[in-house]
């Protein structure tokens, strides 16, 4: 039996596409430690899979405590022969990765934070010091990364792929970023306004769809936008459901991507994969432009994995106010 055990939105992702094969079966289960904005999430799991094998427990304290005597029930009541596990940064994820027994352990890469950890190796030892035995990591992810850091697999999201054309030529989708990463609010608004002057300039979009982050849902950046940008047509009730699986779902979806976030999204390279007619415009921002240093160091890392990778991504330039 093959054991998933996730914390949030992408490593998911990357373990549907592993279980799709064996869902009509009892060889997995599928556990989710869930926080407020994955209600879409768990309701998405639970009308789609198999029910007996999805187990959900909420990102307190006292679910946490049930999560770790869940987990060590079923090493015991079955042969757990893969373990996957979301990011062992969490000290409850990081206890079931070390000490719950199976033949092989696997971290589900949480998207682009892959890059910094396992490529440049500049968040490494923040995950390895979890590592208590200081084994060879296992990593599955979308995103090469550095042999020395881990043994990689890399998962080509199958299960997310459509066998017909669905991609409207008109449409823009501006996924939404986390705003507290601007230092001024007022770059934020200048840069979605070069996001549309670049698309409406090289690909004459008609029809422009707002996707929100769904931590920023409250936010009065987000109504801010949407007073200053009445004809955009915001994604709020998908919000909460991750964008591969909105694809997966969609009759009709926009051929072109890009995103108010400083960083560059995890799916420009999920949704590219899927479908290689998709067209992904990137912001070239400054490094003084962030509110955190970090998070700058983290762009960089991501600037310099796409330009030593040659992926295919339109960039737009903006500069600072």
């Amino acid at each position: 039996m093959d054991v998933y055990i996730i914390n949030s939105a992408f490593p998911l992702i990357l373990a549907l596409d592993k279980i799709k094969i064996i869902d009509n079966t009892n060889e997995y289960k599928l556990i989710f430690l869930k926080n407020n904005t994955h209600q879409k999430i768990e309701d998405y799991l639970v009308e789609n899979f198999n029910k007996k094998n999805i187990f959900f427990f909420k990102n307190t304290y006292f679910g946490q405590a049930k999560l770790l005597i869940f987990s060590f029930y079923l090493s015991i009541i079955y042969k757990i022969n893969n373990l996957y596990i979301g990011t062992i940064e969490q000290t409850t994820l990081s206890l079931i990765f070390n000490f719950l027994k199976s033949n092989k352990k696997i971290i589900l890469s949480d998207g682009a934070h892959c890059i910094r950890t396992y490529w440049s190796g500049r968040n490494f030892e923040s995950i390895n010091k979890k590592n208590f035995y200081k084994i060879k990591l296992n990593v599955l992810s979308i995103f090469n990364a550095n042999e020395k850091y881990c043994n990689s697999e890399l998962s080509r999201l199958d299960f997310y792929r459509k066998n017909k054309n669905i991609l409207n030529k008109n449409s823009l989708l501006i996924l939404g970023g986390r705003y507290h990463l601007y230092k001024s609010e007022s770059q934020i608004y200048s840069n979605l306004d070069k996001i549309i002057e670049y698309h409406n300039k090289n690909f004459k979009i008609k029809k422009i769809i707002y996707h929100p982050h769904p931590y920023e849902l409250k936010s009065k950046v987000l109504k801010a936008i949407i007073k200053k940008n009445p004809n955009f047509i915001i994604n709020e009730n998908n919000s909460l459901l991750p964008i591969e699986l909105i694809y997966k779902k969609s009759d009709l979806f926009p051929m072109y991507i890009s995103s108010d976030n400083l960083i560059p999204s995890t799916s420009f390279y999920s949704l590219s994969l899927v479908n290689s007619s998709i067209v992904c415009s990137i912001l070239d921002v400054h490094k003084n432009m962030f509110s955190n240093l970090t998070r700058a160091e983290d762009y960089l890392d991501i600037f310099n994995y796409i330009r030593s990778n040659k992926n295919k991504f339109n960039i737009i330039r903006v500069e600072k106010e």
